[in-house]
């Protein structure tokens, strides 16, 4: 038995729906955001590596540096992934179905709500990336890493989004938003200069864990 085609208007927000129920991603502000932010805005410009991003198109693609900015012994550097990896139990916790912070596994093999060790997270990757006027950076994904983040350190106004799966995320200065590393993301074409990103991925299973 055929169905009728629903009408493009109502696929869309269908699809939408969709869509969004099956985002797992969370947002944060950094507490000392007011006064780190310009200073990793600096640094990222410091460290630029030569070596931009692809971007969409004829765009140019956004400046970075080096993918090990974590391991430059940067004061605001570590500080902030100190933070931001002591938010990944709770949003893994979260993730594997509310299992509670001081889960003992029963099942530590299992995952899920069967048992993980909640505390064996890695910083595997680190860097900055800056946006000038004509830049984007073209549809990508970080898979097989657990966890990707992006922490913004510069949004002047009408800064391009940072799109996941199709969701158009907002950001503003001092907010850090984490999601699945296999998401597809992509940030489109910058209509200003100076949108500044320190970004990372997470994986779980290292040597470096998170205490309570």
């Amino acid at each position: 038995m055929s169905h009728p085609a629903l009408p493009m208007r109502e696929f869309n927000i269908i699809l939408s729906v969709m869509i969004n129920n099956k985002l797992y991603l969370k947002q944060y502000t950094y507490p000392f955001a007011d006064r780190v932010n310009g200073v990793l805005y600096d640094i990222t410009q410091r460290y630029n590596n030569n070596n931009p991003v692809k971007g969409i198109g004829s765009d140019y693609g956004a400046w970075r540096t080096n993918q090990d900015l974590h391991q430059k012994n940067i004061k605001e550097i570590d500080s902030l992934m100190i933070w931001i990896k002591n938010l990944i139990p709770a949003f893994g916790a979260e993730i594997a179905g509310g299992v509670p912070l001081n889960h003992q596994p029963t099942y530590p093999k299992t995952g899920g709500i069967g048992g993980f060790d909640l505390y064996d997270y890695t910083i595997e990757s680190c860097w900055g990336i800056i946006y000038n006027k004509g830049m984007s950076v073209v549809k990508h994904n970080h898979f097989p890493y657990t966890f990707s983040f992006c922490y913004y350190a510069n949004t002047p106004a009408n800064s391009s989004p940072l799109i996941i799966e199709g969701k158009r995320m907002r950001m503003k200065e001092g907010e850090l938003i984490i999601f699945l590393s296999h998401y597809n993301h992509w940030v489109p074409t910058s209509k200003v200069d100076g949108r500044c990103v320190i970004a990372g991925n997470i994986k779980h299973g290292g040597t470096s864990k998170v205490s309570l």
